[in-house]
Parts: structure tokens; sequence; C-alpha cells
């Protein structure tokens, strides 16, 4: 049975989404990209936003011959005109991430991240917890005026079949991006805190018996029987053979 539970939003989950999760899964949070008049220039590539007023901003300089020269009435035809043709392809890239933004929803679960996103079809992303190296938070000069930020995600190896999708970094990369999320800080902690939770339930456990390896000593938090902890790093998970309580060591 799957419970469905939102932490940090309200959002209504798609059936796509739906009839993919596992009869064991838990939804822990799930959300949509905020739209902001900004986001459809800078969902998923912040430099088209750059270019806009990088050209916006030196083209009138390429005609100040004609308007030194008195020409102002050609000028403002050719100038308008020539605006148009280059403003189309801007325009094309907003269009397309409004749609985009529109379709996309973010789902974090016990077991995976979920993801969906299209402009006009759908592509559905599944990425295990057991997959992720690292996890990322940055909040750029325009999202932190909206209270948004991106969320980049590092995988094991490269994303086969390698894909485009909008408002996501280069799957060649290993690297996939949860964008214009609200509260990005609290979702990136989510995410770290499942990770963890998933780790400690799916990694065998060690036992005092593993030897070769240097060890410190603990008691165990149910029984209170000391033990010899293996110092193999942070996230592994001890069975204690006294009471067989199974925890994670500090």
């Amino acid at each position: 049975m799957v419970e469905e539970k939102t932490n940090l939003t309200e959002i209504q989950i798609s059936q796509e989404i739906l009839a993919n999760l596992r009869p064991t899964e838990k939804i822990l949070w799930c959300d949509k990209p905020l739209f902001h008049p900004l986001t459809a220039f800078t969902f998923g590539n912040p430099g088209t936003l750059i270019a806009i007023i990088v050209f916006f901003s030196f083209f009138p300089l390429m005609f100040l011959p004609l308007i030194l020269a008195g020409d102002v009435p050609f000028f403002i035809l050719f100038c308008g005109v020539l605006t148009g043709v280059f403003a189309l392809p801007f325009v094309g890239v907003a269009v397309t991430n409004i749609l985009s933004i529109k379709n996309t929803e973010y789902v974090l679960t016990n077991q995976r991240i979920i993801i969906m996103r299209g402009a006009l079809s759908r592509y559905l992303r599944f990425i295990d917890l057991d997959k992720i190296l690292y996890i990322d938070v940055q909040v750029g000069m325009f999202e932190r005026k909206y209270g948004t930020g991106n969320i980049h995600i590092g995988l094991q190896g490269p994303i086969y079949p390698p894909m485009n999708y909008q408002g996501g970094s280069n799957p060649y990369t290993g690297k996939e991006s949860i964008s214009s999320v609200k509260n990005p800080y609290e979702v990136h902690k989510l995410i770290k805190d499942a990770i963890e939770q998933y780790k400690l339930e799916h990694m065998p456990p060690l036992t005092i018996f593993d030897g070769g390896m240097a060890k410190r000593q603990m008691p165990c938090p149910n029984c209170k029987t000391m033990l010899e902890i293996p110092m193999v790093g942070p996230n592994i998970s001890i069975r204690c053979p006294a009471c067989n309580h199974v925890f994670s060591p500090k």
C-alpha cells in the first residue's frame, strides 16, 4: 500500500507517476517548479537570460553610424525588423520552458527520486537513492528573490540512454537537476535523510566479528552492551549480537 505524503507542498501527482510506484514505496515529498516571469528564460538554462541581456544591450551600437548620420526612420524600421527576427529563438525558448514547467513534477519516495518533464511529450526518470553520489543546492540571484533554488544530483556513471531533458543537466555527465523548487534547503535535507535511511535499511549489517579493521568501542543504544565498532565510514549499520538491534553509529 503506497502512502502519499507531502512535507512542503500539496500538489496533484500525475497518474503516470502513481502508476509506476512500487508497492513498498512511500511518497516523502512532491512538488512542481515555481513559475515566475524569469523562469520562462532561466528554467534549466540560466545562460539564456544573460544572452538576451547582452544582445539587447549591444545591438543598437551596431547602428550608431546611421543614428549619427541622421537616418533615424530607416534605423527604426531596420532595427525593428532585425530585432523581431533575432527575438524568435528567445520566444521559442520561453514557450518551451513554460510548457515544460507546467508538465514537470518531482517526487521523492523512500526508495527513489522520480522526475517527470517534457514540453509536449512526457519523460519519466527514476533515480534509485543508492545511486546518488552527492547533492548540491544552488540559489542564484533571481532564485533568491522568489525563494526558489536548484538541486544538483551527482549519479554513479553516465546516464543511458542519453537524452536531453528540459530543465535538467547534461545526461552524459551523470548528473540530474531539480530546478526552481521552493524551500531548496529543506528539500536538500529531505533527500539526504532519505538516502541515509535507505542505506541504513538496505546495506548488509556488520557484526563485531568483522576483523582486519580499526575499531572503536561504543555501547549498543538498545541494551548498552559495549561493542567494538569497525571504523569503515559513517554510512554503515551494526547489529548487536546481544539483542539483535540494528543501528547506525554516529
